[in-house]
Order: C-alpha cells, then structure tokens, then sequence
C-alpha cells in the first residue's frame, strides 16, 4: 500500500473513543463539517503534544472540502475552545493548532498530556470570562454615564436661564403697559367718566338726552333722535 500524496509514509497508530466525537458534537452544537474537521485535526495531530503544524490549504485538502468551507468550520472550533490556534495561518505561511479536546476523543494521550491540556483549557476560559466581565462593566458604566447626561439635559430644560427670566419679565412688563395705556386712553376720551346727568358712565350713553346707543328701531324714534339735535 503506498501512501497518498501529502501523506507521510511512516505511519502512527493511535486508538480512537467511537463515540467521544459524536458527544462532544452533541455537547458544542457542531455540523457534519466541524464535527469531520475536528477529527481530521485530531488525526494529523501528534499523539504526544496534540499539535499539529500545515497550512490552510493542507488543512482544506485533508478535510477534502474547499478553503472556505474549511475556513468556517475551523472559526467554529476555535469560538467552543475545542481547538486553539497557536500560530495563525497566513495566506502563505503555515500555522499551529492544539487540539484542547485530544485526551477526550482518543486514549493514548499520556497522563501529563492530559494535565497540560486541561490546564490550557482552564486559562482560555479564565481569560475569556475576564474579557467578558470588563467589558460588561464598561457597558455598565456607559449606560450610566448616558443617563446622567440624559438627566442633566432635563434638567437644564425645566431650569429657566437668566436670558428666558428676562424675556418672561419684559412680556410681563409690556402687557402691564398695555393694559395700562389702554384703561388711560379709554379715560381720556372721556368713556372712563360718569354721566353728570344720571350719575351712569359715559360709556353706556350716545347722545345728550341720554337715548341707549343701540339705532332707532322705528321710524318715529329715528325723527327723535334726529330733532334732538
């Protein structure tokens, strides 16, 4: 048997739990190509560091799909820390990978193996939950920073400044004076005064002989109003 192109010919034995791929895609809600990339990594990696070196396109040949199908299911793994990318992959350069979840889906992994990856998959998660309580305190201190400004707005809205208290004065003032002007000006035409006749005011009377201001409505009240004169 010859080995395939990209293949090594010395070849490694390494026995597989049959069932550890399916829960742990189970577990992290994998596809049908995360869970066939996972185990193409976890089968090019070596036993006894779990890591695996090669370029994308090695790694999209072996999994027999293309780069970018490769590219999203290998995204998928790294976001549910089933595998950590040492060094990234560059567009012509090779990259690291560990496979974190290695002592799970097979059972030649050493004991100290097994410590080391565990250790690493408690410091990503570490990290990981740091990242996110910071950047929950900095919303938090976002939001509150947002609503003293928004309350601050009110409250300059309800405030009157100086400039609204002496335009509010000026109208009062101006309306005062009118008011004023025009109780003078009704005095001054002599509507303010009282009838000396009837005592009534002058407002109320028209003529001389005291007739109502409402028009003659006959004609003999019409001749009267008019040899009044």
């Amino acid at each position: 048997m010859t080995a395939g192109r990209g293949t090594p010919k010395k070849r490694n034995y390494v026995r597989f739990d049959r069932y550890a791929l399916f829960d742990i895609g189970r577990a992290n809600g994998l596809n049908s190509d995360d869970c066939y990339l996972l185990d193409v990594i976890t089968r090019l990696a070596d036993f006894r560091s779990a890591v695996w070196c090669g370029s994308k396109t090695e790694l999209a040949s072996y999994g027999l799909m293309t780069r970018r199908a490769a590219s999203k299911a290998f995204a998928r793994l790294v976001e549910r820390n089933l595998v950590e990318e040492i060094i990234p992959f560059g567009p012509n350069s090779p990259g690291m990978v560990r496979v974190l979840c290695y002592a799970d889906l097979t059972l030649d992994g050493s004991p100290e193996l097994v410590e080391c990856l565990s250790a690493r998959l408690a410091q990503i998660r570490a990290s990981q939950s740091d990242a996110t309580r910071a950047d929950s305190q900095s919303t938090r201190a976002e939001l509150a920073l947002n609503s003293r400004s928004i309350r601050a707005d009110q409250h300059e809205f309800e405030t009157p400044t100086s400039d609204n208290a002496r335009t509010r004065g000026s109208e009062a003032a101006w309306e005062k004076k009118g008011s004023g002007s025009s109780s003078s000006e009704v005095e001054s035409n002599g509507l303010g005064d009282n009838c000396t006749t009837c005592g009534g005011p002058m407002k109320g009377h028209l003529y001389n002989d005291h007739e109502p201001t409402t028009a003659p409505r006959t004609l003999g009240d019409f001749i009267k109003v008019a040899t009044a004169f």
